[in-house]
């Protein structure tokens, strides 16, 4: 009978030493930026869901490697729904810049953004201890003024700061902040729109 409490530790045991490890979870972050002080008061902005392609959509992180194949590892999983967080990103670094309100998709009620902004990303991938590369358009409408709406590409690149997830994660952050820097100059020659 003493034996089989001692068996039975020994199982348990052997049992977790077997378990694989738990995948690593990402967050979407990006650099640290400072608030810019608009001269006047910035109009209110909604940032649409960014489209993206099926391979960045995913909660296993897609990585290229050297021969032009995506895969993506079960080990290392984003943290949240990839187009969400990205969204998020977007218009958090956008309302640094822009000094003024700016709302992700879906925004609060009440909220009535003056500027709708969207965005297609056709190309979201980097490679570990390369760059990853962001490329696809991005369109500005009146939400008063439907028919006013204006539409430019964009390419955009980021250096991975390390060969590993991690790093190829903070090359993903620091290239969606590049896109709100580049949406925010944007924004700044839409002009005004009517009420």
């Amino acid at each position: 009978m003493t034996m089989r409490p001692a068996f039975l530790g020994l199982l348990l045991l052997a049992a977790c030493a077997a378990a694989p490890p738990a995948p690593r979870l990402y967050l979407l972050e990006a650099p640290q930026a400072a608030p810019v002080s608009p001269e006047g008061g910035a109009e209110a902005v909604g940032v649409r869901e960014i489209s993206l392609p099926l391979y960045a959509r995913r909660l296993q992180i897609a990585a290229e490697d050297g021969a032009g194949a995506v895969s993506a590892s079960e080990d290392h999983l984003w943290a949240e729904e990839p187009a969400r967080a990205a969204t998020r990103l977007i218009a958090r670094r956008l309302a640094t810049l822009r000094g003024g309100p700016v709302y992700a998709d879906p925004w609060p009620q009440g909220a009535a953004p003056a500027i709708i902004l969207s965005l297609e990303a056709d190309r979201l991938l980097g490679a570990m201890g390369g760059e990853a590369r962001l490329e696809g358009q991005m369109s500005m409408s009146c939400a008063a003024a439907r028919d006013r709406i204006a539409t430019r590409p964009f390419a955009l690149r980021a250096p991975a700061p390390g060969a590993d997830h991690a790093g190829l994660v903070a090359a993903y952050g620091a290239v969606l902040a590049a896109l709100a820097e580049e949406a925010a100059a944007a924004l700044e020659t839409f002009g005004p729109c009517p009420r």
